[in-house]
């Protein structure tokens, strides 16, 4: 039974959510006057939850739910549910077969984005295609490896997906990719520095791609297996070997060590990697870096000069800050770290205190 869905589908068609029981009187009027059919007060409360009830919704309540939406009865939202479902499903998979005669598809790139963010909010299309996804080599680069969805690390769908990615792929990179990425998730969720996995050697760091670098060093400094100092001074090392690799669209190897530096609360040590990005790293816009990226690494930088003193500086540089142009991949992970700093600059609003308590509650990051 798609009662969620039905759920979504009625707050849809009458424009507001359903958030309050009260709101369920002006709901009703407006199921009587579209389909001439009562459904009471009451019975709308228990169907959004907001009384407690053991029995099953009636088949009535449900056809006449479905007519307001527009179908003949529940049965036919069902039907057309499923089908909806399976054109998705089908537009996922056809998307992933295509064959890419070039790497550098700009157009492809864009759709590919488009798919995530579908997939970001309705987690079940990745359990319902998680083998194709895993296996296909073109969803493996395109789906897992452009969008982490660092927001959903700690979900049990998203988290099981990537681990059949690292699988089905079997490479180096992904094992170091799905280790790394899920270690901080763990720390961020527990405050524990577990020891570090065995696939995260620092041996390895020349084999790895420059972001990959960045996460096990970060995986380092998280566990305290080395010392600070040893393990700045091989991410100091890595940071000049990145000119070699002519990223200077952005700097991600600076950007994710310094997130790293600053979970860590080495606010000097991220200052100064941040600093060197800034200084070396002319920003020249191709259309490959998604909306998102240089507005997280500012606010990394104004975290980092306001932990070292620079408040003054901090506030004029934040007020420019637009927490909406944060990238849907990471956007609850940033808007924690935005508020931890507005609070430290200017007072929060109760909204924005309690869209705080929310964030943590939604992404278990409660050690950031």
């Amino acid at each position: 039974m798609e009662i969620k869905e039905l759920i979504t589908l009625v707050e849809q068609v009458y424009g507001v959510p359903i958030k309050y029981g009260n709101q369920c009187q002006q709901l009703s009027i407006a199921i009587f006057e579209q389909t001439g059919d009562y459904i009471s007060f009451q019975t709308l409360r228990r169907f959004f939850g907001f009384i407690a009830h053991t029995g099953k919704t009636t088949v009535r309540t449900l056809d006449v739910l479905a007519k307001f939406c527009g179908f003949r009865h529940y049965q036919d939202f069902c039907i057309g549910f499923k089908n909806q479902k399976n054109i998705i499903d089908s537009f996922i998979v056809s998307n992933y077969n295509i064959t890419l005669r070039k790497e550098e598809d700009l157009n492809y790139h864009y759709v590919c984005r488009n798919i995530a963010k579908l997939m970001y909010d309705d987690l079940a299309l990745i359990e319902q295609n998680a083998n194709f996804l895993t296996s296909s080599t073109v969803a493996q680069t395109y789906f897992f490896e452009r969008f982490i969805f660092i927001d959903h690390l700690h979900n049990p769908i998203y988290k099981r997906a990537l681990l059949l990615y690292k699988k089905n792929k079997n490479t180096l990179d992904a094992t170091v990719f799905v280790d790394a990425v899920l270690y901080l998730a763990n720390y961020l969720a527990t405050g524990k520095a577990v020891k570090v996995p065995t696939s995260l050697s620092l041996k390895k760091l020349h084999l790895l791609h420059p972001f990959l670098q960045a996460r096990v060093i970060g995986s380092y400094l998280i566990s305290t297996q080395f010392s600070n100092t040893e393990l700045t001074k091989i991410a100091f090392d890595y940071e000049t070997k990145q000119h070699e690799f002519n990223t200077n669209e952005f700097p991600f190897f600076h950007w994710m060590m310094a997130d790293y530096f600053l979970v860590c609360k080495m606010y000097k040590e991220a200052h100064k990697l941040l600093e060197i990005a800034r200084k070396n790293y002319i920003s020249q816009p191709t259309g490959w870096l998604e909306t998102g990226y240089h507005e997280t690494f500012d606010l990394l930088y104004i975290i980092s000069l306001e932990a070292i003193g620079g408040t003054a500086e901090a506030k004029q540089l934040f007020i420019k800050l637009n927490k909406k142009h944060f990238h849907f991949i990471f956007a609850k992970y940033y808007t924690i770290r935005y508020l931890n700093l507005k609070q430290k600059l200017f007072p929060l609003t109760k909204n924005e205190e309690k869209e705080l308590e929310e964030l943590y509650v939604q992404t278990k990051f409660k050690w950031l």
